[in-house]
């Protein structure tokens, strides 16, 4: 989707909340009748908080954070099908609250509404311990809808942000969070993104970001989304973006897309395989980006530095201790026209990061560079000196199936029973060999193979 189509369809969007009363606090006789109380049976009369719970206090979830005195909402597991409107400063509990959402069973607290989950329109709210799903109204074509499983914008009721969505899974929307943020800090912090791919405008992002400033998107795993993991742009100014320790998980176009955005950084996530044409791209307009100490691999481009809606050149922009290999077009690419300022040899610093080689990156500037590919139109990467082993972030240890049954470990750094990434395979006991998704863990006792810079590989 172009940018002028995401801005076209973010006015669109903010002109039919505006039009659906979306952006207003309930109305006083909702607030008056959910803090005296009525329709909430014989449990709810006269609770007020500033604990309320749902449903022993309060039938509804929107009846309990509509009371001002609620200021934690604790949410029993169920299936609650709400669009729920936060008016004032408050945390929202789920059953699993404090639960990381990553790798979680038991009973979940489900919030599910085709027009929007979940609506923030007061500062410093905190969402955590839900399953968010959903959303899949189109904005387009119902004007009462939100497009996304949690919604929120500090610039609509003259606020300064501040959310706190943690250990929630969120998926099955058409976009996974709209998050938007002024000066309050903001984060978004051990969640499952998953699948957040219904057709509608704005498709497919786990994370859609149009006004965001200090804002942490930290350890959290992105599946399935069709787009991107982490969007931010159209407006100059974002800044303080932080996007770290997060999985992209492959076999789909998981990416972290940035544009216009200055002083942030993308540190220490793990993308293999990604679909996408770049796992990380700086899209016209950023400055001082740090990309540090990712694993970018198994992809198509690892980072890609370009200009491809004629916002303007990139600056700034350093890349050091990522582990960038086996991209099948490039580990880092560079674009004309205009994709980077200034035009000087260096400016771009790409130094200190593993190629997938010892050899360091393949490019004309390095004759015997065997590692991934740099793309450099317009003569700016720096990217001597390279690392000659793997940064502390591991690069994923490729396991190759011989015909005899046994494995080889492709890494050439690595040591037998070390602690690996299998990719693409899984073994589990007498299961030892199949075709699978992205799966980790220490090597099986069982585990036949070698690895290539052993001075002795055992006998397979």
């Amino acid at each position: 989707m172009s940018i002028r189509t995401r801005l076209a369809r973010a006015s669109f969007v903010r002109a039919q909340a505006m039009r659906s009363g979306r952006l207003a606090v309930p109305v006083l006789p909702v607030l008056l009748g959910a803090w005296l109380g009525l329709g909430a049976g014989t449990a709810g009369a006269m609770v007020g908080g500033p604990i309320c719970n749902v449903p022993a206090d309060y039938p509804t979830i929107q009846l309990a954070v509509s009371v001002p005195l609620c200021t934690t909402v604790e949410v029993a597991p169920g299936t609650y099908k709400e669009h729920v409107v936060i008016g004032h400063t408050l945390t929202l509990k789920g059953a699993q609250a404090g639960v990381d959402a990553r790798a979680r069973s038991g009973p979940e607290s489900i919030i599910t509404n085709s027009e929007g989950p979940v609506q923030v329109l007061a500062d410093n709210v905190v969402v955590n311990g839900f399953t968010i799903e959903g959303a899949t109204s189109d904005p387009t074509t119902d004007p009462a809808a939100l497009g996304a499983g949690i919604w929120t914008n500090p610039s609509f009721y003259g606020g300064h942000g501040g959310t706190q969505i943690l250990d929630n899974i969120i998926q099955n929307n058409i976009a996974g969070v709209y998050l938007n943020n002024g000066t309050n800090p903001a984060k978004v912090q051990f969640n499952l993104f998953k699948n957040n791919n219904a057709p509608g405008a704005g498709e497919g992002n786990g994370i859609d970001s149009e006004f965001l400033s200090n804002a942490l998107i930290d350890n959290n795993t992105f599946s399935g989304d069709t787009s991107t993991s982490v969007l931010v742009l159209d407006q100059p100014g974002d800044e303080k973006i932080t996007v770290s320790n997060n999985e992209l998980v492959g076999g789909s176009s998981e990416r972290v897309f940035f544009a216009n955005v200055k002083n942030s950084s993308i540190v220490g996530n793990t993308s293999i395989g990604s679909t996408s044409s770049a796992t990380v791209r700086l899209a016209g307009g950023d400055s001082n980006v740090a990309v540090n100490g990712n694993v970018l691999a198994n992809g198509v481009r690892g980072i890609r530095v370009d200009n491809p809606f004629e916002i303007g050149p990139n600056s700034g922009v350093t890349a050091h201790q990522n582990c960038i290999e086996n991209n099948s077009l490039a580990g880092l690419e560079e674009d004309t026209p205009e994709g980077y300022s200034p035009v000087a040899p260096g400016s771009l610093e790409a130094t200190n990061n593993w190629w997938g080689s010892s050899t360091g990156p393949t490019i004309a500037s390095n004759p015997g560079g065997t590692g991934d590919k740099i793309i450099d139109q317009e003569g700016v990467v720096g990217y001597k000196p390279w690392l000659t082993s793997q940064p502390p972030a591991p690069c994923p240890i490729v396991f190759t199936k011989l015909a005899s049954g046994s494995f080889v470990i492709g890494d050439k750094n690595a040591t037998v029973g070390s602690n690996v990434t299998f990719s693409e395979v899984e073994w589990w006991g007498s299961n030892w060999w199949k075709e699978n998704s992205l799966s980790g863990g220490q090597a099986p006792s069982a585990f036949k193979g070698f690895a290539e810079s052993s001075p002795s590989p055992p006998t397979c």
